[in-house]
């Protein structure tokens, strides 16, 4: 089979509907003997083995073909390599169902014994193929958050802002908007202090925004929120835009495979296996380092359909999970690597025992107030979608110009609010109240974590709390987002402090994985969820936002006593942004930690895990640009180590 490739500069000024006609055209190159859908078409070994080809796994793979060209890399990902001008539309709606594994959660104790729908990418280019394209960073004290969580070690190896600032750079290339578009609409930014790189990955300001952008902003200045020019450079606090990454000469999606793949698929060092996944990482049991009591030896593949039989791929040098927080995870249980009372209950074999493996999970819950603006400013987003006409417009312009309405995304502004920020209303828990609760809750962590949790996880978890106060207790990082949308009045919680879990299905271990959100398990996250709440709803008591005649639908007037929120709240909230992180994270082995400062896996010789499974504290951010930052310093990580054994 012939495979298309789609570029930015084959497809530079082209409408939309021609982009696939015009890639088969140009791209008549023969990197399909490059791609993969048999087993049979494998080296029986390879230098280095990627499981996951999705934001992280394809950066690490640009990365290491290109630094060792005469070492083979092989990249295993489930999904398929998909040609569709829907992927590189800019995306404001759900991701594509054919492009995203379907996992439903276990029913959640805290939303009203509810399951959710468990969606990360499954396609090549994962999540940042089907994601809302949002393409900003955390604050400093989010990353600093993460060494202080880890330990001292971690600090000196750069788990930190300033260790993740030259990755952030390196991973990206800011353009930014013309004079005329920066007056129209407002746009600030400050390339001194967040680019400068010239990395695969594209982002922008699209040349458009609704008139009721301003507006938003305003209100929120009435609140006292300030607005940094920039919130790329460490400085995520206040109403700030952030780019959509995207291409800027053709307004399409930029993500992993246009970024990472597309441009070098013909190195003959690289193989991409699609439609199979890793089953399990072989391991052998060594003797020659007392930490480390099994070395890699390779992996196990299956293709994901029919009843193929599984077969072992030899990895000479290294390999390194990048399946994302939902499958890395279980990937070492089925490999014997994980907590002990998991593995036993699936039947596996433990060889090495390591409590931190699928625990820890956080994502950032979210929920929506909904209004009818009765006043509202002309266009916007719902007359565009009620009426043909001003659709076609639509269509026309980005087909055209790649101007318009349809260069936007998921959004492009928001207000990332700390917790002194908040508007406590009527309540009386307030935000010094709320800090004082959380701090009782560090000598008594065992209480919000399952029964069974083992001791080195809890001491993880309890060193987790005692950095969360500190973080809720200043000023320099944000506790929610309020992304500025023509839609819904939404917000997402970005410090939680309860813990969920990924673990392999006991029944069946090549099954997907039992994910448990245990959003809210931790009181004090509805309460501040409730203040968040609150908050938001007094933005639409300001006078900017008044002038677009907001009449509240949903929850009503009929919400308003704390008491009522707690129970709307539980039946209201989504447990997640589609930012799952943390079941693989960095740490010590005696406080749940999965990985080490060099993301090799404890205990494990030529293992490490790239992806946002490291992650120890979930930043105040969209994730996928954090995911690119820790792909790039992992890269030079495992580049480092390959260069010492030449």
């Amino acid at each position: 089979m012939l495979e298309t490739l789609v570029t930015p500069q084959s497809t530079s000024g082209l409408p939309s509907g021609l982009l696939f006609i015009a890639t088969a055209v140009t791209s008549t190159r023969l990197y399909e003997t490059q791609i993969k859908r048999s087993v049979s078409d494998l080296l029986p070994s390879y230098d280095y083995i990627i499981i996951g080809g999705g934001t992280s796994g394809l950066t690490v793979a640009d990365r290491l073909t290109a630094a060792f060209p005469s070492r083979s890399v092989l990249v295993v990902e489930h999904g398929d390599l998909i040609n569709s001008t829907a992927i590189l539309q800019p995306a404001a709606t759900v991701p594509d169902p054919r492009y995203a594994f379907q996992i439903t959660s276990q029913k959640e104790p805290g939303l009203s014994n509810r399951s959710f729908s468990v969606t990360v990418g499954k396609i090549v280019g994962g999540s940042s193929a089907i994601n809302a394209q949002m393409f900003d960073r955390g604050s400093a004290a989010d990353y600093d958050a993460w060494g202080d969580v880890a330990g001292e070690e971690f600090k000196e190896a750069g788990w930190s802002w300033d260790g993740l600032v030259p990755y952030f750079k390196k991973s990206v290339t800011f353009t930014p908007p013309s004079e005329q578009q920066a007056k129209d609409y407002g746009y600030t930014w400050d390339i001194e202090a967040a680019y400068g790189g010239n990395g695969s990955v594209q982002a922008v300001y699209p040349p458009f925004q609704w008139p009721s952008e301003k507006v938003m902003h305003k209100a929120w200045s009435e609140l006292g929120v300030p607005a940094p020019k920039e919130g790329a450079g460490g400085d995520a606090v206040g109403v700030f835009w952030l780019p959509s990454s995207q291409d800027p000469k053709t307004q399409t999606r930029s993500y992993a495979r246009t970024g990472h793949f597309d441009s070098v698929a013909n190195r003959s060092n690289y193989h991409l296996l699609v439609g199979h996944k890793v089953t399990e990482v072989l391991l052998r049991e060594t003797e020659d380092d007392d930490d480390r009591n099994f070395e890699t030896t390779g992996v196990k593949i299956q293709a994901v359909s029919g009843n193929s039989s599984i077969i072992e791929v030899e990895s000479k040098e290294e390999a390194i999970l990048a399946a994302g927080a939902i499958h890395s995870p279980v990937i070492l249980q089925r490999s014997g690597i994980g907590p002990n009372d998991v593995l036993k209950a699936a039947n596996v074999s433990v060889k090495v025992e390591l409590p931190g493996v699928g625990q820890n999970f956080q994502d950032h819950a979210t929920s929506s107030l909904f209004y009818n603006m009765s006043t509202d400013l002309t266009p916007n987003a719902m007359s565009m979608f009620m009426n043909q006409t001003a659709m076609q417009e639509a269509r026309r312009q980005y087909e055209q110009n790649k101007t318009g309405p349809l260069t936007l995304s998921g959004g492009n502004s928001g207000a990332f609010v700390p917790l002194s920020h908040l508007v406590a209303g009527n309540s009386s828990n307030t935000p010094a109240w709320i800090i004082g609760s959380l701090v009782t809750q560090i000598e008594s962590a065992s209480t919000y974590l399952p029964n069974a949790t083992h001791p080195t996880v809890l001491a993880g978890y309890a060193r987790q709390l005692s950095v969360l106060s500190d973080l809720l207790n200043a000023t320099d990082n944000a506790v929610f987002e309020y992304p500025i949308s023509s839609f819904a009045a939404m917000m997402a919680f970005l410090k939680p402090l309860s813990r969920g879990s990924v673990d392999i299905d006991a029944k069946n271990v090549l099954a997907e994985p039992i994910v448990r959100y245990r959003t809210f398990t931790n009181p004090v996250d509805v309460d501040l969820f409730v203040l968040g709440l609150k908050t938001l709803r007094s933005l639409y008591t300001t006078p900017s936002a008044k002038t677009l005649g907001p009449v509240e639908l949903s929850p009503g007037s009929s919400v308003k006593t704390d008491e009522d929120w707690r129970k709307w709240v539980v039946k209201n909230v989504s447990p997640s942004f589609y930012h799952p992180v943390g079941t693989a994270s960095l740490g010590a082995r005696e406080r749940g930690g999965v990985v080490g400062p060099d993301l090799r896996v404890h205990g494990v010789g030529s293992l490490r895990v790239v992806d946002a499974s490291v992650m120890p504290l979930i930043p105040g951010t969209h994730t996928s640009s954090t995911v690119y930052a820790v792909a790039e310093k992992a890269a030079d990580l495992i580049i480092r180590d390959g260069q010492r054994r030449k």
